[in-house]
């Protein structure tokens, strides 16, 4: 489960979260979430991969929480319980114009994970720093003190609208504002503080097939 428009910059920088003021998204409100398909993870071995239809794809760096507890309908307090652990998480989003709302971050490989799974337990988690490098250079440095929501409630919105198992992932939105775009051979190289660093190469897709979009 993806998270969306959970930190405050995200109200007044639409060139980030160009949805925000989508009619019925109520994303001011409540933080917003969609469920990414397994088609968009990319082993931590594999590259991310640009599609072939965009020329601008901007990457981030997030926070997910592991959910520990099988349940529905959980308080804030229930919820953050529930976190047992976190991972680092590094991804690129399309922010042209196509392919809208439900696709800029669903295509194939656009994200990974690291593979250290760390207890949130002694864990500040709404005050953890997270760094974004990009071919060696930090292009932005953010903490999850920007959040708009707390663990629990970030976690107790995905549950009111579907149960929740053990291993389920829910990344709690990107932070990040990098200026310029990344293409074949470049490297990104996450941090999230007192977690794990992921470094991901970056691939632009190849086709024979008529782009349609």
């Amino acid at each position: 489960m993806r998270i969306e428009g959970s930190y405050e910059h995200d109200l007044v920088d639409d060139k980030y979260n160009p949805f925000i003021d989508t009619e019925g998204l109520r994303e001011r409100d409540w933080p917003r979430f969609w469920v990414a398909p397994m088609s968009a993870l990319a082993q931590a071995s594999d590259p991310l991969v640009v599609p072939t239809f965009t020329s601008e794809a901007k990457p981030s760096a997030e926070l997910a929480f592991v959910v520990g507890s099988s349940g529905k309908n959980w308080s804030s307090e229930k919820a953050t319980e529930a976190i047992s652990g976190c991972l680092v998480m590094v991804d690129i989003g399309i922010y042209d114009s196509l392919p809208g709302q439900w696709g800029y971050k669903f295509f194939d490989s656009a994200m990974t994970f690291g593979t250290d799974l760390v207890s949130a337990n002694g864990l500040n988690l709404s005050s953890l720093e997270l760094s974004l490098e990009l071919n060696g250079e930090v292009v932005d440095t953010k903490s999850t003190d920007g959040w708009r929501f707390t663990p629990g409630e970030i976690v107790s919105t995905v549950s009111e609208v579907m149960s929740l198992q053990p291993g389920d992932i829910i990344t709690t939105g990107n932070p990040m504002r990098v200026n310029g775009t990344v293409d074949s051979g470049d490297e990104l190289r996450a941090t999230v503080e007192d977690v794990d660093t992921v470094v991901s190469s970056i691939r632009r897709e190849e086709t024979d097939a008529e782009v349609l979009i």
